[in-house]
């Protein structure tokens, strides 16, 4: 998608550990693996700035609230 030129409508995301979850990451592997793994390989495929544009700009335009 992204070399099909959809970078900008890309978000990556994974389940959010809870309290709990965040003293044993083990029980959750999905956002560990997001943030080391995938975005590392995202980076050096795509670049910096398709990653930035992945895990932040988009999901915060996504998710803003408007008035």
């Amino acid at each position: 998608m992204l070399d099909a030129g959809h970078g900008d409508r890309i978000l990556l995301g994974a389940d959010t550990l809870t309290a709990d979850g965040a003293a044993a990451p083990s029980a959750s592997p999905a956002a560990p693996a997001l943030l080391q793994d995938t975005a590392a390989r995202l980076a050096r495929r795509f670049g910096e700035q398709a990653l930035n544009a992945v895990l932040v700009e988009n999901p915060a335009r996504a998710f803003a609230w408007s008035n």
